[in-house]
């Protein structure tokens, strides 16, 4: 049963921190940089702070879409089912009520490639059935959440590059 529960996709602390790395990188690399090269000159400093504004608030907003997304949510993918629990309870799709899969990502989180803005860390996946409806897993469930996905076999996997990814705007 402990095996099992390490399979369940759900929002860690970890996973917040996953998508934030490259973001604190880039900023002890300018900080350096402002010190060694520009001596915190003020000029330097509020060139920097409005880059970083810039780069900083799409991310909150993607952050705050995603978390609202799948707040309270688990997944576990099998090759055969999606299990879905939310507000205790538990709901199995199996891979033959599920039409298509749409990976939205970024093309610079592909493999070996390096985000070099915060927003191109975030990504989702949408998952439509055939009833209908349709539902998103995030990142925030998994930094692979792409990976994961592809577990379930025999279903039309789509992968769009798109390099802003907010949940309730996107159309396939």
């Amino acid at each position: 049963m402990a095996g099992d529960l390490d399979k369940r996709l759900k929002i860690t602390t970890r996973n917040h921190l996953v998508l934030h790395y490259h973001t604190l990188i880039l900023m002890m690399i300018g900080i350096f940089c402002m010190h060694t090269i520009f001596n915190f000159e003020k000029d330097i400093v509020i060139i920097f702070l409005i880059f970083w504004a810039l780069d900083i608030i799409p991310v909150f907003f993607l952050h705050y879409d995603y978390w609202h997304t799948n707040k309270g949510e688990e997944y576990e993918v099998l090759f055969d089912r999606l299990v879905r629990r939310k507000e205790g309870k538990r709901e199995e799709i199996l891979g033959s009520d599920i039409e298509k899969i749409i990976i939205w990502k970024s093309a610079s989180i592909d493999k070996g490639g390096i985000p070099f803005l915060g927003i191109e860390s975030y990504y989702c996946v949408d998952v439509y059935l055939r009833a209908g409806n349709h539902f998103t897993l995030t990142c925030l469930l998994s930094p692979k959440i792409d990976l994961e996905i592809q577990k379930l076999k025999n279903i039309p996997i789509k992968r769009i590059k798109w390099l802003f990814n907010p949940v309730k705007t996107k159309t396939s």
